[in-house]
């Protein structure tokens, strides 16, 4: 499951560019909104619910919490990386210069 993932998103087909963007805005802005993310990259909410849903499915991220912003209508949901399936490196190159 995790090899597929990792061979989708490192493809540079218009798919992977999605997925390495939403990626990319979830770890540096830790926990999100579908709607924080569409705004965050200029995805559409479709778009972005679509790859969520992928990422859910796969264990990339999970559910936080349900959050009822209003009074009225669904809660709204905040997602996160599941920080007990995967490990991110980072590793910054600007220092071994």
């Amino acid at each position: 499951m995790l090899e597929q993932f990792r061979k989708e998103t490192d493809d540079h087909s218009v798919k992977g560019t999605i997925r390495n963007n939403i990626l990319s805005h979830v770890m540096n802005n830790g926990s999100f909104t579908i709607a924080e993310i569409a705004s965050g990259t200029g995805y559409s909410l479709t778009t972005v619910s679509k790859y969520v849903s992928e990422m859910l499915e796969n264990g990339v991220i999970n559910e936080i919490e349900r959050v009822s912003l209003h009074t009225k209508g669904r809660r709204t949901v905040r997602y996160g990386l599941d920080l007990n399936s995967y490990y991110f490196l980072g590793i910054d190159m600007r220092t071994f210069i």
